[in-house]
């Protein structure tokens, strides 16, 4: 099924998606959990769609949800142009019992999410992406920028430049990864703090760094200086989309603007391989909106099907007016916003 599951289009999930993310997530997920993978055939019987979902315990919740959800920023059914990826996940869900919420999260508004009247929406994220495809190279790109972030730019780059020792490598060699990631998380650490939700899953990364380094897919990025790391780009190419998927940078170097040149780095790394897309993930902060971004919004759902899960989702909208009370609850179901 791995053959056949690669070979679904990925617009919808995208990386997040693939049968190396999702079996990856399994083998390192450390809650308990059981993972089940529902699919839908054409009329050859080839593969035309697939759900992969895990059953966990919340409280006294069964909470069906999708496999890969924490580390992955968007989720939802893998399908073939023309399935209906909605009519998929409720086969799935009809066909077995043991559960009593759905929770559907980060799941693409384009795809029809948070549409109908079953879905009870728990939270809404943007999702900015650069549409690369608008332009030829770097130098039409900045064309379109802003004067001031233009000027931005090209100072911060030739500035860094300037700096004797200074370099940015991309790691190829897996023999130096166990080391890049390290520097990726002790930088990581130091511009976001202890708390960052990104950290815990130390683990699930450094296994799917090396998967992805293996396929292809891997963009990690160090900037050096003197062969000492101050700033890194932790990201993914992937069927023509750039992933942004996360950064760190070493405080000390704020001023020299360090983590603005390694992200025009990898928007010009993005260009130059004729990436459709450069997705700077979820989180609507304003910096993003500088680069040219467009939304493609996140919507979180919820289905309910026992009496059990129906009180626990009435519950939650009664509470929808109490902010402090209604935090407690979606936070006790869905991870705080990662550091990017």
């Amino acid at each position: 099924m791995t053959t056949d599951w690669s070979r679904l289009p990925t617009a919808s999930s995208g990386l997040f998606g693939t049968p190396e993310w999702i079996a990856t997530w399994d083998e390192t997920r450390l809650k308990p959990h059981e993972l089940r993978l529902v699919s839908a055939r054409d009329a050859d019987g080839q593969l035309a769609g697939i759900a992969p979902l895990v059953i966990e315990r919340l409280g006294p919740l069964r909470v069906i949800r999708f496999a890969g959800h924490g580390e992955a920023d968007i989720l939802g059914p893998v399908v073939a142009r023309g399935l209906d990826a909605r009519a998929l996940l409720r086969d799935a869900l009809d066909d077995t019992s043991d559960w009593d919420v759905f929770l559907g999260e980060r799941m693409r508004m384009a795809d029809g999410w948070g549409t109908s009247p079953e879905d009870v929406i728990l939270r809404t994220e943007s999702n900015p992406r650069l549409p690369l495809d608008r332009w030829e190279d770097w130098d039409a790109y900045l064309a379109s920028r802003t004067k001031k972030l233009r000027r931005e730019l090209r100072h911060d780059e030739r500035a860094f430049a300037s700096i004797p020792g200074a370099t940015v490598r991309r790691i190829e060699d897996p023999r130096k990864l166990p080391e890049a990631m390290t520097a990726l998380f002790s930088l990581h650490e130091a511009r976001f703090g202890k708390t960052s939700s990104f950290l815990p899953h130390a683990d699930f990364h450094r296994a799917f760094a090396s998967v992805a380094l293996a396929r292809g897919w891997l963009r990690l990025m160090l900037l050096d200086v003197d062969d000492r790391p101050i700033a890194a780009r932790y990201d993914f190419s992937h069927d023509g989309v750039y992933y942004a998927y996360n950064a760190g940078r070493d405080p000390a170097w704020r001023r020299e603007s360090v983590g603005l040149v390694l992200r025009a780095h990898s928007i010009r790394t993005a260009l130059a391989e004729h990436a459709t897309s450069y997705r700077f993930l979820r989180g609507g902060e304003d910096y993003k909106s500088r680069f040219g971004t467009v939304d493609d919004p996140l919507v979180t759902i919820a289905w309910a099907r026992t009496w059990l899960g129906r009180q626990a989702l009435s519950f939650g909208a009664r509470l929808r007016g109490h902010r402090r009370a209604r935090r407690l609850i979606v936070g006790a179901l869905l991870p705080r916003a990662k550091g990017s």
